[in-house]
């Protein structure tokens, strides 16, 4: 990672990298539509099975990031896109996404939690949430472990030990981007076709600051 970083620059380097193949990551980003779409449908229409249905979407979607960074690795280097191309690097890499996945900052129980304990236990909750707040920390530190498995065929530890290399001193500048990414997410996520274009954005830029 370069040690100045901005922000506005890379967010311009992406677009550009963006519009060159973007025929390829509109078709890439059409997987994370389709994914979004069965998970929107199994909460709505079919409540009582919405957790099995997170349950059996974890691997293909933890797989399709594994792809999309794969992607947005070889877009930085100027490499040839991989497109849906797997391999047992891609395999490895998605088990780190599928642990990401499994964490929420904002977890559904905290609500239900609360009605059940009596004053005098609230005190928990507020542990609970300093807990999460340093797993978000770790989170951050860890954010370029999958791409550095896909990247440098390391190992697991390898690639931990690179990204808090990576990250050190650069907290609150990646959380920054972090909310600013996921922020750009969530506002195309109400337009199907802002989320085709972002999507592949927010890979890019995470990669390009790889």
């Amino acid at each position: 990672m370069k040690r100045d970083i901005s922000i506005t620059k890379l967010s311009r380097e992406s677009w550009v990298s963006f519009k060159k193949d973007q025929l390829s990551w509109v078709l890439l980003a059409t997987g994370g539509v389709a994914l979004m779409l069965v998970t929107i449908m199994a909460h709505f229409y079919m409540p009582e099975y919405k957790n099995i249905a997170a349950l059996f979407l974890c691997f293909p979607g933890a797989l399709y990031t594994a792809i999309l960074h794969q992607n947005g690795l070889d877009a930085a280097y100027g490499r040839k896109l991989s497109m849906i191309k797997i391999s047992s690097t891609t395999l490895i890499a998605s088990f780190f996404f599928i642990a990401i996945s499994l964490y929420s900052p904002f977890p559904e129980y905290l609500d239900l939690l609360s009605t059940f304990l009596p004053e005098d236990f609230k005190y928990i909750l507020i542990f609970n949430w300093v807990i999460h707040v340093a797993v978000s920390y770790l989170l951050v530190r860890c954010m370029f472990v999958g791409m550095t498995i896909l990247e440098e065929k390391c190992t697991i530890a390898e690639a931990f030990h690179k990204s808090l290399d990576l990250t050190e001193g650069r907290v609150w500048l990646l959380l920054r981007l972090f909310l600013y990414l996921a922020l750009a997410l969530a506002l195309s996520a109400f337009t199907v076709i802002g989320y085709f274009m972002v999507l592949p954005y927010t890979i890019l830029m995470k990669s390009f600051l790889y």
